[in-house]
């Protein structure tokens, strides 16, 4: 009989080690489904509708997703997309034409803006016929149409701007929550560029001019606003800005900033945000030196500016106030939860061991 219970005590034992290391597993799964949770945000996106542009002849880049052309003055362009609706829903869709512009990034934008530059010869909007709304039956597709009608005189440079597409339709996930109150408002849209050039051998020196020099109150920090415009009919790119903020009465560098990989759309404007730097600053008047550079162009501008007690306070209190970034807080959170999870699958454990 002694035998045969101590035998039985010796199968049980890894009965329970079995339990223990279960529980083990499960904690470890989630603490791993938390970082899982803590570090990744999915977004579902539905294709709403699909656009398929068509061709002319007179397109210089054949096979591209975009229209390339090359016009004739006093004719006029059609500009033709086609417009699928694959879902069971039917949709309402608008065709508009936009301008392309620049946007504060530094970014060619195709999208409804009226950031036009006033040394526009012309625009797109202004040569091409109003927007189309389109109604789409579930699986239908349809055939829009817009005319661009080229100037007798023709124009200098390039024109861009693009075919704006938007679903109309609210989205069936449109719906608000009763316990958190949040809103959820998806909408869909698509853009076509469009380039179109009278002379495509014509080149063009790229006239850049700074605008204006702002200072910009912010609710914690106040930031300069540098605004810069490409007078030129023609997009550039790879433009390069080097920023530096410099005290009148001595020349001393309080700040400095530089952003690369920048564009302009033609005839546009962007405002150039620049910070104030990491040195506690006083009131009085101060130098923007610009420094840019696209390809072999190089463009150096200057602006005055001053900064009041209220702007170098706030500046000053948000440098007192920043603290040094702590990336091993959130793992030491991280890591006192699994300890606490396995702390309770040991207890847990031992528990059951000794039931």
């Amino acid at each position: 009989m002694d035998i045969g219970d101590g035998n039985a005590g010796i199968a049980r034992r890894p009965m329970k080690n079995h339990q223990y290391s279960r529980w083990c597993l499960l904690a470890l799964v989630l603490c791993l489904v938390g970082l899982s949770y803590w570090g990744i945000s999915s977004q579902a996106a539905t294709k709403n509708f699909t656009t398929q542009l068509q061709l002319p002849k007179n397109q210089l880049t054949p096979g591209a997703s975009y229209y390339n052309l090359k016009v004739v003055p006093g004719s006029e362009q059609l500009l033709t997309l086609s417009i699928t609706n694959p879902s069971d829903q039917a949709k309402t869709v608008k065709v508009t034409p936009v301008n392309a512009t620049t946007a504060d990034s530094g970014t060619i934008a195709y999208m409804p803006s009226n950031r036009q530059d006033e040394s526009a010869e012309t625009t797109f909007t202004k040569m091409t016929s109003t927007a189309v709304t389109v109604q789409l039956a579930p699986h239908q597709q349809k055939t829009v149409t817009l005319k661009t009608k080229i100037p007798a005189t023709g124009f200098q440079g390039e024109i861009r701007g693009g075919l704006f597409v938007a679903d109309l339709t609210p989205s069936q996930s449109n719906q608000q929550s009763s316990s958190t109150q949040f809103h959820l408002n998806n909408r869909f849209a698509e853009v076509t560029p469009v380039i179109l050039r009278c002379n495509v051998d014509q080149k063009l020196r790229t006239n850049l001019k700074l605008a204006q020099v702002t200072v910009n109150p912010q609710p914690t920090v106040p930031t300069l606003t540098a605004k810069l415009r490409n007078l030129t009919p023609a997009a550039f790119g790879q433009l390069k800005i080097q920023a530096k903020v410099a005290e009148k009465a001595t020349g001393k560098i309080v700040a400095t900033q530089t952003n690369d990989q920048l564009a302009m759309a033609p005839n546009s404007w962007f405002n150039h945000p620049i910070m104030l730097g990491k040195q506690t600053l006083a009131a009085g008047h101060y130098i923007l030196k610009l420094d840019l550079t696209s390809g072999k162009r190089d463009w150096h501008f200057e602006s005055p500016f001053q900064l009041s007690k209220q702007q170098v306070k706030q500046h000053n209190i948000s440098l007192k106030k920043a603290t040094p970034a702590r990336p091993w807080g959130r793992w030491l959170l991280i890591s006192g939860t699994t300890v606490s999870l396995l702390i309770g699958a040991y207890w847990l454990g031992r528990r059951q061991a000794h039931s």
